[in-house]
This record gives structure tokens, C-alpha cells and sequence, in this order.
């Protein structure tokens, strides 16, 4: 049965390529439409899982269709690779319009994914490779353009992105114990990020499940998976319980988790995936906590005299 979210969601990422944003959507999403070029989805097999929904991925024209037919039959549609698919769309038009109107119907087609997306049944995520800032010369004089979706197309990435609810940029992060890229909403003069749902930590790790579901989102996972979530709680409570203390050991206490999670898991891949959505559990219940104690803090700071 198709899960019911608070609100649908119409969210972007970006990146260079290989830091890991479908794997992050297989993780949360993992019953989602997949729209994606060949071998997008050969990340999975980190995770020991296939999705069972995959379809080749065809241009932008056809995004609308896509979504019109199965945005009432899946929770969430992930968009894979937008940046090929851009220029696959170019590429197309090109040998059947000539002039502008190559970019006035790429243009259109944009919109009407747009349109499609904001008005679908579920979820709605689009993946693009990564712009970097940079100079451009427009009427005389330099203009800044800010970091944003790599997109074949006059002014398409300074267009696109506003269409977007939510965009993440995925940001490299050595800190990160589980993999060394973490997914930003922070505000920047260089690149392009926002979160209008105010769904998601400024920083955290590259894991979407765990924020949705502090904000109420459901995301059950695959019926022959379900033992995972409450292994994930168990070991989180663990990790949070003990990372206080001076002499602990993460790495320990992992090892110590394995043989009760060998008697559940049919494939040593899925520990692997407990054990990562657990530590960020821990980590982004941390920071949401943290977001709230600011809150507060702030208001209960306020002048009094300020309202006067």
C-alpha cells in the first residue's frame, strides 16, 4: 500500500559525480520509481538490494508522462542523472528544431516537469551534477553566477533551481565516520542551497530517511527488510547511550552488535546498512535537538522591550 507523506515533497540534489546521492535515495526511498540512465543503479548492490522499480531514463519531454502515470501508484519518483538527460534532451532537439526555438522548447519542457512534479501524488526527486561558480559577460559587464545544477541552455541554472522546495548540495566532509560527504543546506554566496520545508539540518550525513521521519514522514521500508528498523533503533539507543563516555569505542561496539544482527540479516550487506542508519540516526537526532535548544534559547532571549 502507497504511503501517505505529510506533504509531498519536490526536492533537488547536486553534486560532482560518484559522492553518493543515489545510493542516499536507493537508502531511503528504496521501493521509489527509479527514472535513470543505465548502470545509475549499480550502487545498490552496496546496500544488497535491487529496487524493483527502475525504468530507463528518456530526455526531460517525458517526465510529466512519467509522473502522471505513476506518481498514484508509487511513494517517491527519483529522477537520476537530470544533467545527461538535459543534454540527451538537447541533443534531440537540435534535429528537430533549429535557432531558438531548440531552447524555447527546452525551456518549455522544463516547466512542464515543473508543473507535473508540483502537482504529483508523491514524492519527487531530481538528481543534477554540479556547476561551479563562476564569471559571465552580459550586457557589458560580469556577472557572478552562483554554483548550482550542471544543465545544458542559456540561464537554465540560474532558472531551474528556483523551481525547487528544497535543494542539497552534497559537500565533501572527512569527519563523516560513515562516508566522507555530507548533504548542506547551509546558506552561501557561492552555491546554490535552500530548504523551504525547513525539513532538513544545515549539515548531515547523507541519509534523507532520518530527517523525513523526525518530520513525520512515512518511509516503511521493503516487507522483507522490516526487521531492520527495529535493529537500527536498538543499536542507535546503544551508540547514544554510550558515546558519552570517555573510553568509547564505536568500532567496538559495532563488532559486539554483529552476531545478533547475523541471526536476522540474509545478507552481510544489510548489516552494514543497519549499522550506517543508526549511526546517522544518532547524529541527526542530535542536530535536530541542537536546532530546537537554539530555538528556544533565542526566544527566551528576546527583549521584551522589542515588542513594544
Amino acid at each position: 500500500m502507497k504511503a501517505t507523506p505529510m506533504s509531498n515533497l519536490f526536492l533537488a540534489m547536486y553534486s560532482p559525480p560518484g559522492c553518493g546521492k543515489t545510493l542516499a535515495n536507493v537508502r531511503a526511498f528504496p521501493e521509489a520509481l527509479f527514472v535513470a540512465p543505465t548502470g545509475a543503479l549499480n550502487c545498490a548492490s552496496y546496500l544488497g538490494y535491487n529496487p524493483p522499480r527502475v525504468m530507463n531514463a528518456n530526455g526531460i519531454r517525458n517526465i510529466p508522462d512519467i509522473i502522471a502515470k505513476a506518481g498514484s501508484k508509487v511513494n517517491t519518483i527519483v529522477f537520476s542523472d537530470l544533467s545527461i538527460e538535459a543534454d540527451n534532451e538537447a541533443k534531440k532537439l537540435r534535429t528537430e528544431y533549429s535557432g531558438w526555438t531548440v531552447w524555447d522548447k527546452y525551456g518549455d519542457f522544463w516547466l512542464e516537469a515543473r508543473d507535473a512534479a508540483r502537482e504529483a501524488q508523491c514524492n519527487v526527486i531530481w538528481e543534477f551534477h554540479e556547476s561551479p561558480p563562476r564569471e559571465i559577460e552580459r550586457g557589458g559587464r560580469k556577472v557572478f553566477i552562483p554554483g548550482t545544477f550542471s544543465l545544458s541552455g542559456f540561464k537554465a541554472t540560474e532558472k531551474i533551481p528556483g523551481m525547487m522546495d528544497t535543494i542539497l548540495r552534497v559537500v565533501s566532509d572527512a569527519s563523516n565516520p560513515i562516508w566522507p560527504y555530507v548533504f548542506s543546506t547551509e546558506p552561501s554566496p557561492d552555491y546554490v542551497t535552500k530548504d523551504r520545508t525547513n525539513t532538513f539540518p544545515a549539515r548531515f550525513p547523507m541519509n534523507l530517511r532520518e530527517p523525513l521521519l523526525l518530520a513525520g514522514y512515512d518511509l516503511p521500508r521493503p516487507k522483507e527488510l522490516a526487521w531492520m528498523e527495529s535493529a537500527v533503533e536498538e543499536l542507535a539507543v546503544r551508540i547514544a547511550k554510550e558515546e558519552s563516555k570517555e573510553d568509547f569505542d564505536l568500532n567496538a561496539l559495532l563488532k559486539g552488535s554483529v552476531p545478533s544482527l547475523k541471526k536476522r540479516a540474509k545478507d552481510p550487506r544489510h548489516i552494514r546498512w543497519v549499522m550506517s542508519d543508526a549511526i546517522d540516526r544518532v547524529a541527526i537526532r542530535k542536530s535536530h535537538a541542537q536546532m530546537l535548544d537554539s530555538f528556544i534559547d533565542d526566544l527566551t532571549t528576546i527583549d521584551d522591550d522589542s515588542w513594544e
